[in-house]
């Protein structure tokens, strides 16, 4: 018995080697964050707050003429609600394909916020495979950038994510977006705001599966410690929420607001140029019943005349991109980079026989070698390497000598078979693409 949860623990450490290196030409590239110095205006976050639309006829759209370059609209898993259909859960109706139906918003990114509180192991586990990838090409024939914040304020004790699986479900949701051939979606790794870089790290599932980092701005000095953990990775920073909680707009003294508030967030901003996206939460909390009693009060910037004007004098300042014809090219969609390769491939023919295996993707550093670390070398009796469509054995080792393996192979897919010597076989599918 000893030897068999030894033996799994041997090849759940090989499993975790292999999944956790992307397999894209994608990888942790920020496809459509504009150049330093240039922020794309963002406005949110339910449909009425946005407006412009038949039936929401009084937002930020219906009150300012500059266009937003994107839009924030919301998901979860499993049920994917607000993409197709619109749905209320007590914050304001959302909807992304109604964005999509409306030719008004033909010139606009969506900035989708996915909701996954305790699904995480569901999603580790393979779960709810079929629901990502219905996610995936529906953000695929959007037509447009799409900015998806997974698992957003993962660090906030409100969302209780589980540091054991969060990792690994974020890896798995990018690995399916890959496999579904997804060009058109940044994925934002959102704290919020407020907790300390090591806490952050903890969730972090690699550079390769993050293309932004982002944070919420509900006060002052919010978002610092993700700035400086931005620049050492070298990603660009969206602040993906910001609003003045705690104020009503219709009554508060707007100059004396914009000063103390608007200012300071305008101001880190201009300090930090790795800073490209604000997304604004323009809408009246109050008078929504998830919010209601909690003080997060009335943030429609249009409600005050003062604002209103200063507002509007920051937007004529060069450093803000807005939604308009020049948007896509000026964010570098479509992205002309994509390869006959980038992708994984989709449909892979299954060895011979019948002995269950997972995904893993492996890209080497160096050509033609498969770089294998195993927990405890002494428990393995043979590893083979199989084609993966003929199942025919293409390298044999038998009793390694040390954990950590380099077998040659050239680009390519195969099965790595390891066996112990209980006669246990376990399998993980390999794609090699050096």
């Amino acid at each position: 018995m000893r030897k068999g949860i030894l033996f799994l623990i041997c090849f759940f450490s090989l499993q975790w080697t292999i999944g956790q290196t992307r397999n894209s030409c994608l990888s942790g590239l920020a496809k459509f964050a504009p150049v330093d110095g240039k922020r794309l205006l963002i406005m949110g976050q339910d449909l009425g707050a946005v407006g412009g639309l038949d039936q929401y006829t009084d937002g930020y759209v219906d009150h300012f003429s500059q266009m937003p370059a994107g839009i924030t609209t919301y998901t979860s898993l499993p049920s994917l609600g607000g993409l197709y259909s619109v749905v209320n859960y007590g914050a304001g109706d959302v909807s992304g394909e109604v964005y999509l139906d409306d030719a008004t918003f033909d010139s606009t990114a969506l900035v989708i916020g996915l909701y996954l509180v305790d699904q995480e192991k569901r999603i580790v586990d393979g779960d709810l495979d079929d629901k990502i990838r219905t996610m995936a090409n529906w953000i695929k024939n959007t037509n447009r950038p799409v900015f998806l914040r997974i698992g957003y304020e993962f660090d906030g004790e409100h969302n209780h994510y589980s540091v054991t699986y969060f990792k690994n479900m974020w890896r798995r949701i990018v690995d399916i977006f890959d496999e579904e051939s997804v060009a058109n979606c940044d994925f934002v790794w959102q704290s919020d705001g407020v907790h300390s870089t090591s806490t952050m790290q903890r969730y972090y599932p690699g550079s390769e599966y993050v293309d932004w980092f982002a944070f919420s701005y509900f006060q002052k000095n919010a978002g610092n410690d993700l700035i400086r953990l931005a620049k050492t990775y070298e990603k660009p920073v969206m602040i993906a929420e910001a609003t003045p909680r705690g104020y009503d707009l219709k009554t508060v003294n707007g100059d004396q607001l914009w000063n103390s508030w608007f200012q300071p967030l305008i101001q880190l901003m201009d300090d930090n140029p790795i800073i490209k996206g604000l997304a604004y939460i323009n809408t009246d909390w109050d008078s929504q019943q998830m919010w209601k009693g909690e003080g997060w009060g009335d943030t429609r910037i249009e409600v005050n005349e003062a604002l209103t004007q200063h507002w509007e004098n920051e937007l004529q300042k060069e450093n803000w991109v807005y939604g308009n014809s020049e948007l896509f090219e000026t964010i570098g969609y479509p992205f002309a980079d994509i390869s006959s390769d980038c992708f994984p491939p989709k449909d892979i023919v299954n060895a011979t026989d019948d002995t269950p295996y997972q995904w893993g993707y492996v890209c080497n550093n160096e050509p033609n070698n498969l770089k294998v670390n195993l927990k405890d070398f002494s428990k393995v009796k043979r590893i083979n390497l199989l084609d993966a469509t003929s199942g025919k054995v293409m390298k044999e080792l038998f009793h390694p000598e040390q954990n950590v393996l380099n077998i040659i192979a050239s680009k390519g897919v195969y099965i790595l078979s390891v066996e112990d010597f209980n006669g246990q076989i376990n399998r993980i599918k390999v794609l090699v693409c050096n």
